[in-house]
């Protein structure tokens, strides 16, 4: 009996070789440094409108801005006091801040100068200090919460502020209050 060969052929790669299209890469290559370009570019001039957006705003807010006599007003009536601006725009936000920030200046200064005049009436009438400390926290009290719900954080920013100064100014009257009672104790023990 013959024996059967079988024939095993070869395996042969047939695979095309990449044809490389040099010329589409280069354009591809140029597509991309171009986007880029173009992307920093559109992100210099939004930032630049943003910038623009926040100055104007902040201009807008501080010019107005409610007066002394509007804050006067809004804390005797009891009414929230209306500030320029909104909170949906970068314009709105930052005319509503540099608004908010004047006005808590403004507050400030009247509420300071308020607390130095009830300080005054009491140092001359030679009143107790409990009075007075009545008197400061009604004062600090009637002063924040005249932008309590349109600027909270700036209320209780002012409210800590006030209550910082009424504390150091009704400290230094106590004691001096103490002092003239116990030099009148003393005289009057003295004189008798």
């Amino acid at each position: 009996m013959v024996e059967s060969v079988t024939y095993q052929g070869r395996r042969v790669a047939l695979r095309i070789p990449d044809a490389q299209a040099f010329e589409a890469q280069a354009i591809e290559r140029g597509q991309a440094t171009l986007q880029r370009s173009l992307d920093r570019m559109t992100s210099f001039f939004a930032e630049q409108n943003r910038i623009q957006a926040k100055i104007e705003g902040e201009q807008y807010g501080a010019a107005n801005a409610p007066t002394l006599e509007q804050i006067q007003a809004a804390r005797e009536t009891g009414e929230e006091l209306k500030l320029p601006g909104n909170k949906n725009t970068l314009f709105g936000r930052a005319a509503r801040q540099a608004a908010a920030t004047l006005v808590s200046s403004e507050l400030e200064l009247a509420a300071r100068t308020e607390m130095n005049n009830a300080i005054l009436d009491f140092e001359t009438r030679q009143a107790n200090p409990a009075g007075l400390q009545d008197k400061l926290d009604a004062i600090i009290q009637g002063y924040s919460s005249t932008f309590d719900e349109s600027v909270p954080s700036m209320a209780r920013s002012m409210k800590a502020k006030l209550a910082l100064t009424a504390n150091a100014k009704y400290a230094s009257y106590h004691s001096s209050f103490i002092t003239k009672q116990q030099e009148d104790s003393k005289s009057n023990w003295m004189g008798s």
